[in-house]
């Protein structure tokens, strides 16, 4: 029983440090958001994202921004 509670907290242990070097390493704000309010249709739609790092560039490979209504699943 003993061992089962220390291997667990090991593994917990080792996910939270894992998990906050990932973050430390590639940490962006999403700074501000202009949305389409309903009614209206403006071409000035935009999320702005800001890299507070002053040496490290960030890889967005693969992130989207979908446009989903509250009835999507």
């Amino acid at each position: 029983m003993n061992q089962r509670i220390i291997v667990s907290l090991i593994l917990l242990f080792s996910i939270i440090v894992f998990s906050q070097s990932i973050a430390l390493s590639e940490q962006i704000l999403i700074t501000e958001i202009m949305y389409d309010l309903d009614g209206t249709d403006s071409p000035n739609e935009f999320v702005e994202i800001f890299n507070p790092s002053d040496t490290d560039s960030l890889n967005m490979d693969g992130w989207t921004i979908r446009d989903r209504s509250s009835t999507d699943a």
